[in-house]
């Protein structure tokens, strides 16, 4: 599973909208959510791969939700999925506003 992109789902609220809205149901910076964004902004995974000579190799990188903490977004419900890929949405806590993941499964789509 690889994040392929991200794009905003809606403009940010103007201030009156952020007091009355987003403050009471969405995720706020507090000390709790920032400790758990830097936890899981370390987090690795080992990959294992074959290459063109045939040699397994391996390779250590983030995990997808490493990527999203990074850029301070908590993943929230899934909108839809396809074959290779589905949609959640996000919450940017940084910018205050929803944003869609779509999360591609390389594993599943071709080569071409």
């Amino acid at each position: 599973m690889t994040l392929a992109t991200s794009m905003r789902l809606s403009t940010p609220l103007s201030i009156e909208e952020k007091s009355t809205i987003l403050i009471s149901s969405n995720p706020s910076i507090t000390n709790n959510n920032l400790t758990k964004l830097y936890k899981y902004s370390q987090e690795t995974e080992i990959k294992s791969y074959i290459d063109q000579n045939g040699i397994i190799c391996q390779c250590q990188q983030l995990t997808e939700r490493a990527l999203l903490a990074q850029r301070k977004i908590f993943l929230r419900k899934k909108l839809g999925e396809g074959s290779f890929s589905c949609v959640r949405e996000g919450f940017d806590i940084f910018h205050q506003y929803k944003v869609a993941i779509k999360i591609v499964y390389t594993q599943r789509a071709s080569k071409d």
